[in-house]
């Protein structure tokens, strides 16, 4: 928004204020354009667009507030994330991508290599061997989650599958 507005020459509108109509005008109407539907309607309606800086100003010192204490949420979840009780290798793959993906959206990138080693890790003890061949045979900063989660769900797979005569795995 601040591009859009330098670019216009509006910028020092909205930050010193104005009394030439047509330049508020201008510099509300690319604030407008900038923010969230939810915003048009209350910053809409502030006398000029020097207000309706400064209240965008405020909403954004709030919610940059909200998205750290996301973050730290997020982050704390990262670090005790572990398989629930009967968890398929699947579920729990999206459940771990789903919230690294929100980490990103929110700005805090963690590397896929660490998300594989975490990844490693909290398998169940079921996949223990699985997980110890993985880390000494293969290059973990080479693997993807979708490499891991497929070489798990190839293990999951066999252990349900039940043998040639027909019976369930042994166990």
């Amino acid at each position: 928004m601040k591009v859009m507005l330098k670019a216009r020459g509006l910028l020092r509108v909205v930050q010193d204020g104005t009394d030439d109509e047509q330049e508020d005008q201008m510099a509300m109407e690319a604030i407008l354009k900038g923010v969230s539907p939810e915003y048009v309607t209350t910053l809409g309606s502030k006398d000029s667009a020097k207000e309706a800086w400064t209240s965008l100003e405020a909403i954004r010192v709030g919610s940059d507030r909200v998205k750290k204490a996301k973050v730290q949420q997020l982050r704390r979840e990262f670090k005790t994330i572990a398989f629930r009780d009967g968890e398929a290798v699947e579920d729990f793959a999206l459940r771990l991508t789903s919230l690294v993906s929100q980490l990103g959206t929110l700005g805090e990138v963690i590397k896929e290599e660490t998300v594989v080693a975490k990844y490693l890790r909290v398998v169940p003890s079921r996949y223990a061997h699985v997980a110890i061949t993985i880390e000494t045979m293969l290059d973990l900063d080479a693997l993807s989650i979708e490499d891991v989660t497929g070489r798990l769900k190839a293990v999951e797979d066999r252990v349900e599958a039940p043998t040639a005569q027909g019976e369930g795995p042994k166990g």
